[in-house]
């Protein structure tokens, strides 16, 4: 009997998990998450490399594309999403519609999610199969996610989850830490933040290790006793990540430092939940939509309770949780970040360090049920109950996408056109209506926006926003 438990439970919350962040359009297939800004900017990447794949003339080099024209290497304007891409091209081969393409595309980042972490919780913290599926449960689908539904691009945290994975269970194998090296280049490839905060964090969690005399113990032996290993791991990064690092580093200095992106010291109790905004209620159209990271009332506090309860590592782990937090929540010490750390300067959003907290926060929950036979289930209830989101995020649909667009009729003698607006939704119809007409855009969108440049156009190719 306990042996088909635990084959059900990671089936169980996989499938809790996919209903309630996915259930509006899996009962209305035209509904679409996120906005008609981010989320089409990530289809249209998407799609982009799907063209390209194909051998489409238009999309005839990866990393140009169509839009901000005359510009070139646009792909390094924003995420450059192979990762994601890699894993949409064989949905797309049988889906014909984009949009249907990456609602199946989104499910399946999210079971990659589920996998990765399970496999982790399973094999690395020895969780039991029950607790295993909770943190991967939350991992994949809880209230930091759904927050950000509107980035789809954010989602793709599974490649950092298995590089993690190889190099803490290298044990001597090259193998596997080349493997490591290889997932943390497909994590940049695909989202720029979450490889720079996976290598931050690595970077902090190591000084914090010296600083205790069993830490730096068990480092200090780690790196005599893999030092082979070690140096094929730096190797491969660096043969993998220097091409792509001069590419972001070259565009980087376009950004300005922002503190609007910073935690507030609001941030850790703004959430969605169903049950949190029962007990304490906080407008969130008050609240930047980036400073709302909440983990849930009751899961934080679980996370207090598993941190007071650990018998090793209590001091680094806190360490860690602390510095990260203040280091997001202060813009002068993030300043630092901005002026001295390489390419940190295209890290407008740091709140989104919330997942980089994510899969420590994760391991304490684990830490916590583990320890409470007790109750376990009231408390598993309450869990999964706050992880349930109270508001609508798919706003916007598929038929009002293809009705944008098809009130533009774009000659096709144009050898480039743009629309005179500068909202995001028409940047992204610009972008689609060169798709369809295969002419290049002056429009665009993007973490980047280049030196506007003064350029002619005919008038005849010169738009009002239709919509």
């Amino acid at each position: 009997m306990e042996k088909k438990l635990n084959f059900i439970y990671p089936f169980l919350f996989l499938i809790f998990g996919i209903i309630i962040f996915f259930h509006p359009f899996l009962f209305d297939f035209s509904k679409m998450p996120g906005d008609l800004g981010d989320a089409r900017l990530i289809s249209y990447l998407l799609e982009h490399g799907f063209l390209y794949f194909t051998g489409d003339s238009f999309h005839s080099n990866y990393f140009d594309i169509p839009f901000f024209y005359p510009d070139k290497n646009q792909l390094f304007y924003t995420d450059v999403l192979f990762g994601g891409t890699i894993l949409y091209i064989p949905i797309r081969f049988f889906i014909k519609d984009i949009f249907s393409a990456v609602q199946i595309w989104l499910i399946l980042v999210s079971i990659l999610n589920f996998l990765s972490f399970f496999l982790v919780s399973k094999k690395v913290f020895k969780f039991s199969t029950l607790i295993s599926s909770v943190v991967a449960f939350l991992f994949a689908f809880s209230l930091p996610r759904f927050n950000q539904i509107c980035h789809l691009q954010l989602f793709l945290q599974f490649y950092s989850v298995f590089a993690f994975y190889f190099f803490i269970t290298a044990d001597k194998k090259i193998y596997r830490f080349i493997l490591s090296a290889i997932f943390l280049f497909l994590q940049f490839v695909t989202t720029f933040y979450f490889g720079w905060f996976t290598v931050f964090g690595a970077v902090l969690a190591f000084f914090i290790m010296l600083f205790g005399k069993n830490t730096r113990e068990i480092l200090f032996n780690y790196l005599k006793e893999n030092k082979n290993g070690l140096y094929a791991f730096l190797l491969t990064s660096l043969i993998l990540l220097l091409p792509l690092g001069y590419k972001y580093l070259s565009l980087s200095k376009g950004f300005e430092f922002s503190d609007s992106y910073l935690f507030s010291p609001f941030s850790m109790f703004l959430s969605h939940s169903f049950l949190d905004n029962k007990i304490l209620y906080f407008n969130l159209k008050n609240y930047n939509q980036e400073k709302i990271t909440g983990f849930g009332i009751f899961a934080t506090l679980f996370v207090l309770f598993g941190l007071f309860s650990l018998k090793k590592y209590k001091f680094e782990i806190s360490s860690f949780i602390l510095f990260i937090v203040s280091f997001f929540l202060f813009w002068q010490l993030n300043y630092y970040i901005y002026l001295y750390f390489p390419g940190a300067s295209a890290i407008r959003a740091s709140s989104r360090v919330i997942f980089l907290l994510l899969p420590l926060f994760c391991f304490l929950v684990g830490i916590f049920l583990q320890n409470r036979k007790k109750y376990f289930v009231i408390f598993l209830l309450i869990l999964l109950l706050e992880q349930i989101p109270v508001n609508n995020a798919f706003t916007w649909t598929k038929n009002e996408h293809y009705e944008r667009i098809g009130r533009y009729k774009i000659p096709l003698s144009c050898n480039f056109f743009g629309i005179n607006n500068k909202k995001v939704d028409v940047q992204l119809d610009a972008m689609y209506l060169s798709n369809k007409y295969k002419i290049p855009t002056i429009n665009g969108y993007s973490g980047y926006f280049p030196p506007y440049n003064e350029i002619k156009i005919e008038e005849k190719c010169f738009f009002e926003a239709n919509n």
